[in-house]
């Protein structure tokens, strides 16, 4: 009974430590509210910190004959940076021997706006197996991933980072003798992995590299992303054989899509 009185008396002592924290950190916020433009300009700024940067903000992911696009986990680190007055986290929920199911919780302590959002990942591939305990853990690592991203983008209004994103892809992609420049250098990255110009203009259903225009360069650099994180394979995107892995997917389930909409899921 002694240990059991103890037990309880050390939680109810974490839960008025938790919301001690938590009132502080709401009246801090409320004290120092953020500044709209100041955090528009400085989203723009960070991922315009360079162009690995800016580029590493777009993801495309080639699922059943489609391209599923949109706004990446780097790009929601700098909108939750610079928007300011958040306390966000993730963790594993479950594991059922079938799927690991991650949840994000994202609260904007200003607004006192909370959201939730939850992800599950297989962890069966397709050969019956299960994952190796490795394996899981880099799977659960990506659905917290694709679960916080989620939160943060459905927590902050569309309002305040949509505009930007047509901002950050001119500076990816440049003009002119520029435009022609980065394509040739991402043609070469491509190169590197094995895949040749003629595969990309295959995938794509282009006639030659001149036909490459800057929606398409923002798309070919989100699957460079995609396949340099290992969200994504050279075979699923260009058909090129390489060897299979059970890598799991970073990217999918989109939380915005071009439009900025969010779909319901």
């Amino acid at each position: 009974m002694e240990n059991q009185l103890q037990v309880i008396s050390s939680v109810e002592a974490l839960d008025v430590i938790n919301r001690s924290e938590l009132d502080v950190t709401i009246v801090t916020s409320k004290k120092f509210p953020r500044d709209l433009e100041k955090s528009r300009s400085d989203i723009l700024k960070y991922a315009t910190a360079s162009r690995e940067t800016a580029e590493n903000c777009f993801y495309s992911i080639p699922r059943a004959g489609k391209t599923i696009e949109g706004p990446s986990v780097r790009l929601a680190e700098i909108i939750n940076y610079c928007w300011g007055n958040i306390n966000s986290g993730v963790r594993v929920i479950g594991n059922d021997g079938q799927k690991i199911t991650a949840q994000a919780v994202a609260f904007d302590t200003e607004r006192n706006n909370r959201i939730t959002q939850e992800v599950s990942r297989n962890i069966v591939g397709k050969d019956g197996k299960t994952f190796t305990q490795d394996m899981q853990i880099v799977t659960g690592n990506a659905a917290g991933s694709i679960a916080w991203r989620n939160a943060i983008f459905r927590l902050i209004p569309n309002a305040v980072w949509i505009d930007i994103q047509d901002k950050i892809k001119k500076f990816i992609v440049g003009d002119g003798k520029e435009m022609i420049k980065r394509r040739d250098s991402l043609l070469g990255k491509f190169n590197e992995l094995g895949v040749k110009t003629e595969d990309v203009l295959k995938r794509l259903n282009l006639a030659d590299v001149g036909s490459i225009t800057p929606e398409i360069m923002i798309k070919l650099f989100g699957l460079l992303t995609a396949i340099n994180e290992g969200s994504s394979s050279v075979e699923d995107a260009f058909g090129v054989a390489a060897p299979k892995s059970n890598t799991p997917d970073m990217e999918d389930d989109s939380p915005a899509n071009k439009s900025g909409e969010l779909p319901l899921k």
